[in-house]
């Protein structure tokens, strides 16, 4: 995504390249490919690469536990995979994310 557009919008995907899990690797993709599809400008942040974001993301999540994908807009938290769907099945994504 172009930069300029990111800043506009803010949004910013926390996501770990290196999972074994399959389910978190499967809702990583699923986001990731909604945003896309949705035309959302978007950062993605590989916390298994990048310690800042990772620290950033863990004050940001009052909850230690929160598995990746993790979505926030600016300094605030969006939700998890499940609120983040949870918003495109409700047809509020763009309410949800602050659009």
């Amino acid at each position: 995504m172009a930069s300029e557009e990111y800043r506009a919008s803010g949004i910013k995907v926390y996501m770990s390249s290196i999972t074994t899990s399959r389910d978190i690797r499967t809702n990583q993709q699923r986001m990731i490919g909604v945003l896309e599809a949705k035309k959302v400008p978007f950062e993605k942040v590989d916390i298994a690469k990048d310690h800042i974001g990772r620290a950033l993301l863990k004050r940001l999540c009052k909850n230690s536990n929160t598995q990746p994908p993790v979505i926030t807009k600016g300094e605030q938290y969006l939700g998890d995979f499940e609120t983040f769907m949870n918003a495109v099945d409700d047809e509020v994504l763009e309410t949800f994310l602050g659009l």
